[in-house]
Order: structure tokens, then sequence, then C-alpha cells
């Protein structure tokens, strides 16, 4: 929800007064930032600008960090429209941290957007591997699997995200679509 998004950006913020050398505070708000646009709390453009600044300044304090990568590779992928680029930090982001769960989940979905399926099929295996109870993680294998033309095992998933989480939104919001498809 809106509500927990700026919780963490206070949170984060936090951090940051705390210490503001602490590159993985500023990640964790380049993320928060990239969800307040994703799901329309906010305009894509200050999204953008937010996440820009928070990602690059956590680069700017530890360039090892693959979850500013990760928050850099979506601005490329979404916002920017930058494809190579956003490969090449997702990339360099498993590189770093072969377990991040979020590297994975944001390949998977640049991969299938490229229509690349076997490969966007195993990386979001293997986020669900490695966080089989997120929500998002579960939304996100759905958005692959409408993206793949697979439309039953989007139903499926969507299903079982709602399980996981009765209250997230986007999975009610993309079943039902779904249903919409099938004349239900």
């Amino acid at each position: 929800t809106q509500a927990a998004i700026e919780q963490g950006i206070s949170y984060f913020a936090q951090a940051v007064e705390k210490d503001p050398t602490y590159a993985l505070a500023y990640a964790g708000l380049s993320g928060c930032y990239l969800s307040l646009g994703a799901f329309g709390f906010i305009p894509p453009e200050e999204a953008r600008q937010n996440a820009q600044a928070a990602a690059t300044r956590a680069l700017e304090l530890d360039d090892a960090l693959a979850e500013a990568h990760v928050s850099l590779a979506m601005i490329k992928l979404l916002l920017a429209w930058d494809s190579p680029a956003a490969e090449s930090e997702l990339k360099r982001a498993l590189e770093l941290n072969p377990d991040l769960e979020d590297a994975h989940r944001v390949y998977s979905i640049y991969l299938a957007l490229h229509r690349r399926e076997t490969e966007a099929l195993a990386e979001i295996n293997r986020s669900l591997e490695l966080d089989p109870l997120s929500p998002i993680t579960n939304w996100s294998a759905a958005f692959n699997y409408v993206v793949l033309g697979r439309y039953e095992q989007a139903r499926a998933q969507l299903r079982k995200t709602i399980e996981l989480e009765p209250d997230f939104a986007p999975a009610h919001s993309w079943l039902s679509t779904e249903y919409s498809r099938q004349g239900r």
C-alpha cells in the first residue's frame, strides 16, 4: 500500500540522517520511489527523478552494491526505455550478488519483455526459489506468464499470490483482467 511504502521512505530517510554514508539505505529509498511510481501513487517522472538520485548516491558510496544496480536497471527499463543499459545493470547486479532475489525478478521481466522465454522462466523460477512467499515475486511471475502468452499459468500464479497475501491489490486487478479476457 501507499502508506507502507511511504513508511519505508521514512525509515530509510532516518537511516540516512543517522549515517549519510549508508549506501544500502539510499538503495532502499530508490526502490520505494520506484514502487510509488509503479503503482501510480506519484507521477512517473517524479518517481524516476527521486529513484535516480537515491540510486546514484548509493553507487557513489558503494559501486559494488547490487541493490542499487537493480534500481538503476528498473529506471532504465521502465522509465527511460534504455534496454541495453538495463540489461547491463542487471548483469552487474547478478555478478555482485547471484542470490539477490530482486535482481533475478527484474531480469526475468526484462527477458520476458524481450521475448527471451526460456531465460525469463529460468530467472523467475530462481526468484521464486529465493523468496517463494513474496507477493511481488509471485505477481511478477504472473506478469511474465501474461507477457509470454501463458494465460492459464498466469491465472494460477495470481490465485497463488492472493492466497499468500489476500490484500495484494495488483493481483486482484490482474486476475480480474484475465477473467475478463476469458469472458468470465
